[in-house]
């Protein structure tokens, strides 16, 4: 018989199986006078050949998972949010990342784009104040990329 056709045919006649692997057990601890070992291992063993043990361990742990979900609802939902929020920033700081830093500007020459910025003496005629960053160079002149008004 082959390992699928033989799996399958215990998963259809569980309870047959179940019943003959009792009585088997049964026979041998009778034959070995009580010496046999540990009969719920030997069980285990025994179903392990028969069955996708991976599977039915896999779904146990997801009813278990369900029904302790179930029973905390206050923790479930809270785990939820903090998932849900998680994953929405993720998502959206993964966005911003890749429309600003990983894609191509949308001009058909991006390699000629400059950043311009302005130089001024600290006492300008021009420059009264503006809004944003600035630094001062060695020379006591004001150089900022943010362009006031008048200029």
């Amino acid at each position: 018989m082959t390992p699928l056709w033989r799996r399958l045919n215990w998963f259809l006649h569980r309870r047959q199986f179940e019943r003959e692997l009792e009585e088997e057990m049964r026979y041998h601890r009778e034959l070995a006078h009580g010496n046999f070992g540990n009969i719920t291992l030997l069980k285990e063993e025994s179903r392990a050949v028969w069955t996708w043990t991976f599977w039915e361990q896999f779904a146990q742990d997801i009813r278990y998972g369900l029904r302790a979900m179930a029973a905390n609802r206050l923790f479930t939902a809270m785990a939820v949010v903090s998932l849900a929020l998680g994953i929405g920033a993720n998502s959206a700081i993964y966005s911003f990342m890749d429309a600003i830093l990983v894609r191509a500007l949308p001009v058909s020459h991006p390699e000629e784009l400059v950043i311009l910025n302005w130089r001024a003496q600290k006492e300008s005629p021009i420059v009264h104040g503006h809004w944003g960053d600035s630094y001062d160079e060695p020379e006591g002149a004001e150089v900022s990329p943010n362009f006031p008004y008048p200029a």
